[in-house]
């Protein structure tokens, strides 16, 4: 299996597959839900010009399974970032569903402010690249982004001031860069 994943195509088919193979070893009685977040989301919304080593997902059912988990790490497909990511209040209930055939996981993809939100938590260069070398800031209302961080930072305060300085460093760029 591929050790690294540079296109939209790749991925999608990389999920199909996962999925197909997880289907035939395990029954799950209805589909269940995976939202892909970090720079695999960022891959299969804007053309990002780097690789992406794996596919992150945020997955409470899947996080229990662990021979399912098993299953989806020979595919660089995990839940290891579900532990650190900083993301949205029900960041789960504005993703956006892949609109690809699967029998037993619907693949859904982060909407761009809960992808912007979790891009300033991480707070990477690498992150930061992302953000302003790509269109998701023009998709973006600040002052809206703004308050949704700070409801945010209520229930993840563990570096809240890095992430403020990172949101507030990002805005700034991106004002000189449109302007």
């Amino acid at each position: 299996m591929s050790k690294s994943f540079n296109s939209k195509r790749q991925m999608i088919e990389t999920l199909i597959l996962a999925d197909e193979v997880l289907s035939g070893e395990f029954s799950f009685g209805e589909k269940f839900k995976c939202v892909i977040v970090g720079g695999s989301a960022f891959l299969l919304k804007y053309e990002l010009g780097r690789v992406t080593l794996d596919i992150d997902i945020y997955s409470e059912r899947l996080q229990k399974l662990e021979g399912a988990k098993r299953i989806l790490n020979s595919f660089n497909i995990n839940t290891q970032s579900m532990s650190v990511i900083t993301l949205p209040h029900k960041f789960d209930e504005k993703a956006i569903k892949l609109n690809i055939e699967t029998k037993c996981i619907d693949y859904y993809v982060l909407d761009d402010y809960a992808l912007v939100i979790s891009k300033l938590g991480s707070g990477r260069p690498l992150d930061n690249r992302d953000l302003l070398e790509t269109s998701i800031l023009d998709n973006v209302d600040f002052v809206f982004l703004g308050k949704l961080l700070e409801d945010t930072l209520i229930d993840n305060p563990v570096g809240a001031e890095r992430i403020r300085n990172n949101f507030n460093y990002i805005k700034a760029e991106y004002v000189k860069k449109t302007f």
